[in-house]
């Protein structure tokens, strides 16, 4: 019998993690360690599925360029279903780590110009997990609203970061009217 499929929505970047190997200097050279890998919320979600024994349909925005196919190409040899519209730039992450915090430098890229979602995305879908990265901006955040209206199918709210939303106090106030009256069946919060 088949793993029920899990469908998420959102980014799928690259992200290069910058760590200094020694004593942060300013004005001069550094010795770090660079490491590029898959990023992106929804992107880690569904590769963390597919690597338990899950089954993931990927759904999203990807530039037109080497290293949108790169990723797509990751993501297909390891058992991903990908649905992805191609866009101008496939996006960039580069994270600085220094003495244990984390610093993000964001060039999203096309990811928030997911512009046409097919709601047969969720055919067969038992369950929709939402990263909250995705709720930022239009139109990506619309295509979600669509989804959410569309089908009565279990779903996720992961909220990384509650600064990433604006708000201050309850976190479903940087949520949209429309996508509050859905109440999710598990939330994910992570606070700094």
């Amino acid at each position: 019998m088949a793993a029920p499929l899990i469908v998420t929505i959102g980014d799928l970047v690259e992200d290069i993690v910058v760590t200094p190997t020694g004593r942060t200097r300013r004005g001069t050279d550094q010795e770090v360690e660079i490491q590029r890998r898959r990023g992106g919320s929804a992107a880690n979600f569904a590769a963390a599925v597919v690597r338990t024994g899950g089954r993931c349909r990927f759904v999203g925005a990807v530039g037109s360029d080497a290293l949108g196919d790169r990723l797509i190409d990751v993501f297909v040899n390891e058992g991903m279903d990908v649905v992805v519209e191609r866009g101008a730039k496939t996006g960039v992450v580069i994270v600085r780590v220094d003495r244990g915090e984390r610093m993000f430098f964001t060039d999203r890229g096309c990811v928030t110009e997911l512009r046409e979602v097919d709601p047969a995305v969720l055919d067969g879908a038992s369950w929709l997990h939402v990263p909250a990265y995705s709720l930022q901006t239009d139109p990506l955040r619309q295509r979600r609203c669509v989804c959410f209206t569309r089908r009565s199918i279990g779903h996720t709210r992961e909220h990384w970061r509650l600064e990433c939303l604006g708000t201050r106090g309850h976190w479903s106030r940087g949520i949209p009217p429309r996508l509050r009256e859905h109440r999710a069946c598990r939330t994910f919060c992570e606070r700094d």
